[in-house]
């Protein structure tokens, strides 16, 4: 079942970085398979408050597969498909989502770094590119 949606980001302003969710948060980057563009980076951990980590940023970088990459952990580096290269686009590949769980009660932040993604739309100001954050329940 999906929750509340948190956020839906497309273009190129970087988002806010107070995107919180208590016990598990959802991502999900889609694409048209058309235009691309470099993409994001994105660092998670708990509380709500994050400072980024004084070493190597990407020691905590999550491996990204199509279709759903389950994460567990108190802290991480989430990125498109190679970054900070244009990300790749295919109609063979599904949307890749990323589910992050933290112990139940924990607050996870997330603070996007770069956010690059495609700023075409269909001319009804939908982009092709999408990010999407959730809360997720099971």
């Amino acid at each position: 079942m999906e929750g509340p949606m948190m956020a839906h980001l497309c273009g190129t302003t970087l988002p806010p970085s107070n995107i919180t969710a208590d016990g598990q948060l959802w991502v999900k980057f889609n694409s048209d398979q058309r235009d691309v563009a470099p993409g994001f980076v994105a660092y998670y951990s708990l509380g709500t408050k994050t400072s980024l980590p004084t070493k190597n940023l990407f020691n905590s970088l999550h491996s990204v597969v199509y279709g759903l990459n389950e994460i567990f952990g108190d802290r991480g580096t989430i990125v498109s498909p190679l970054h900070p290269n244009r990300y790749f686009a295919s109609p063979d590949h599904p949307p890749i989502s990323w589910r992050i769980t933290v112990d139940e009660g924990s607050a996870i932040l997330v603070r996007f770094l770069t956010f690059e993604l495609d700023q075409s739309s269909y001319g009804d100001g939908d982009c092709l590119s999408t990010l999407r954050v959730r809360q997720n329940r099971e």
